[in-house]
């Protein structure tokens, strides 16, 4: 793993990149100081982060560095996070609308709770369907997702 700090125009990319050099994990800062995190919106890196392309100042930072800024970002989201794991135990059946795609797999929202899929489903952007709570995504705070069927 690497993890870099990106400053450019005012903004701050703080970014976990993986061994095959994609971004696994991002936080950003905005010019407002508004807080977006990878695991709970769509704002991870697209494609392989390579720094020689890369606008702004880029710093390599250590992974305490960014696990720290990764805690304060996803505080709120981690009380709630031992709440849902409780109302969504494995085994649990959920039906989720498919987000967006990740390196990790489909992202799958419905209000509040996100999942993750990374089976062989073909899926579709906007598709409702149902799947079934395999484990939990802890960094991310994602339910696990198998077995889906598509509404």
């Amino acid at each position: 793993m690497k993890y870099l700090l990106i400053e450019y125009e005012e903004e701050e990319y703080w970014i976990e990149v993986g061994i095959d050099g994609y971004a696994l994990r991002q936080i950003i800062f905005d010019s407002d100081k508004t807080v977006h995190v990878s695991c709970l919106e769509d704002c991870l890196a697209e494609g392989p982060i390579d720094e020689n392309e890369m606008d702004g100042t880029i710093k390599l930072i250590t992974k305490h560095e960014f696990e720290e800024n990764w805690n304060k970002a996803t505080l709120k989201k981690r009380k709630l996070w031992g709440n849902q794991k409780m109302k969504y135990p494995i085994g649990k059946v959920v039906c989720f609308e498919v987000a967006y795609y990740y390196p990790h797999g489909w992202v799958l929202k419905v209000e509040d709770l996100i999942g993750i899929y990374s089976g062989e489903c073909d899926l579709n952007y906007g598709q409702w369907v149902k799947g079934r709570v395999l484990g939990y995504d802890e960094i991310n705070m994602w339910l696990r997702i198998s077995d889906i069927n598509i509404n």
